[in-house]
């Protein structure tokens, strides 16, 4: 590795054209830091400062975007691109009907998310000045996500369905997202399952269908690992450019989605280490990071500026305090009956404990019927088959959003995990399938869209969660 340190070093200063690149990249690097420490403590801002760190993301990519080569995707009317399609058009629907209504309302933190977003954000009386998007407000969630909740409602209706499309558009998108990650990880029928899985899935239907950053999550992640680990199988630079943008981009929405530095971390670490090219790799891999340094450098040096802001949610959510401890077993409970607690109750909640908040609260667990069962089955075809990703994935996420969080099981802590969920379920499918027995995969894939599409559509429309029932907002307070 350090030969190809060195090696990568040696090629990015050897030519005049590249070094020139990495002059003007360095410059802006320089304009995105300066636009994060002159505004770090500003909460309202004039526009300019937006298009400045704007400029320098264009700057990056005119300099770093690869001018010639392969492309990374090639559209053509197959079965792949033509059964996607189909796939996103069949997610897409899922997550549209009936949306003004189930959920039958708003839920406290939708409405109090668009209240914020209508009267902060380019308002009359704020004099001219909008809330700055590149640092984090309330309960640390980052502010840039009010635009898009702003410009959703503007754009597609100032109601509850339209504050909630661009939620449905990521959460369809999602699919093709999560398809392209398994489908560079493991295989094209795996892919394929886990894609269906997705689409059907009720727990990401009913966050797809809710005005929140959170789905987010599931589409940035997947899509940031599966477009690195394209580019570079394809050796198409472009691929790490657009891995970059998902990962700077991931800093300015969910908070829990900065679970993908870990994930992504191991994608680097075992790539570099299965890799003789070395040197290439590196220069890859650079690209990503710069492109997502350029983009994320406001919010990071907010951060490092305003420290107990930024971690304001983190210490919120910690399961671990002396409170958190009493208000969940009381005051004589000890520390090991606590953390048998949050074990039993994080990891159960794939098959036995229902979410214990208002944001689903769908009174079963994350997985019914046919799937927990298959679920389990991933786990030990994981092992056996020696694909760990996924089973990390889902570990990582239980630890983080479980273990380490108060009031576990809740379903908005767990949504990073939906790709590797439905990952897990989709392994013995693909196993089924290549055995005599595949007809049975078939068949039960069937019983798992048919189960859970009609608990969604029947059986919670019919009982949702009681947090549900806030109007829209006055868009004109």
């Amino acid at each position: 590795m350090r030969d190809g340190i060195r090696e990568a070093w040696q090629t990015l200063w050897s030519s005049p054209q590249i070094s020139r690149r990495v002059i003007y990249i360095f410059i802006a690097l320089l304009i995105s830091t300066w636009v994060g420490f002159r505004y770090a403590k500003e909460a309202y801002i004039q526009i300019t400062p937006v298009l400045i760190w704007l400029y320098a993301i264009v700057m990056v990519f005119a300099f770093l975007y690869p001018r010639q080569g392969a492309a990374l995707f090639r559209l053509k009317m197959n079965q792949t691109w033509g059964g996607m399609i189909l796939l996103l058009a069949a997610a897409f629907a899922l997550r549209l009907y009936n949306l003004e209504h189930l959920p039958p309302g708003f839920h406290g933190d939708e409405s109090g998310s668009m209240s914020f977003a209508l009267e902060q954000i380019f308002h009359p009386a704020n004099g001219g000045l909008t809330v700055h998007p590149l640092r984090s407000g309330l309960d640390s969630q980052p502010v840039f996500y009010s635009y898009i909740l702003y410009y959703s409602a503007k754009l597609f209706g100032y109601t509850i369905a339209g504050a909630r499309m661009t939620s449905v558009i990521v959460g369809a998108l999602a699919i093709a997202g999560t398809f392209l990650l398994v489908d560079e990880m493991a295989d094209r029928k795996t892919a394929w399952f886990t894609a269906i899985l997705v689409t059907v899935y009720h727990y990401h239907i009913h966050w797809s269908r809710i005005g929140l950053s959170n789905i987010w999550v599931t589409l940035l992640l997947p899509l940031c690992i599966g477009l690195f680990l394209r580019g570079w199988r394809l050796r198409v630079g472009s691929g790490a450019m657009w891995a970059g943008v998902c990962l700077g981009l991931t800093a300015y929405l969910y908070t829990g989605g900065y679970v993908l530095i870990f994930l992504l971390g191991v994608v680097i670490l075992y790539t570099a280490w299965k890799t003789n090219e070395k040197a290439g790799y590196i220069i890859y891999t650079g690209r990503m990071l710069t492109v997502a340094i350029v983009i994320a450098l406001p919010l990071m040096i907010f951060a490092l500026v305003w420290p107990e802001a930024f971690l304001d949610r983190a210490v919120t959510i910690y399961g671990w305090s002396p409170a958190a401890i009493t208000s969940t077993l009381g005051e004589n409970a000890t520390s090991w009956q606590y953390f048998i607690y949050q074990v039993v109750h994080s990891f159960g909640a794939y098959n036995y404990y229902s979410d214990v908040t208002g944001f689903y609260a769908p009174q079963i667990p994350f997985l019914i019927g046919i799937s927990s069962v298959l679920f389990l089955g991933g786990i030990v075809l994981s092992f056996y088959q020696r694909q760990y990703f996924a089973l990390f994935w889902m570990a990582l996420v239980t630890l983080l959003g479980g273990v380490m969080t108060v009031g576990t099981p809740g379903s908005s802590h767990f949504i990073p995990v939906i790709p590797a969920i439905c990952w897990l379920v989709a392994m013995p499918l693909r196993w089924l399938q290549e055995t005599k027995y595949r007809n049975w995969a078939y068949l039960l894939l069937a019983g798992i869209i048919l189960t859970d599409l009609y608990f969604y559509f029947v059986i919670y429309a019919n009982d949702p969660s009681y947090d549900f029932r806030l109007e829209f907002p006055n868009p004109n307070p």
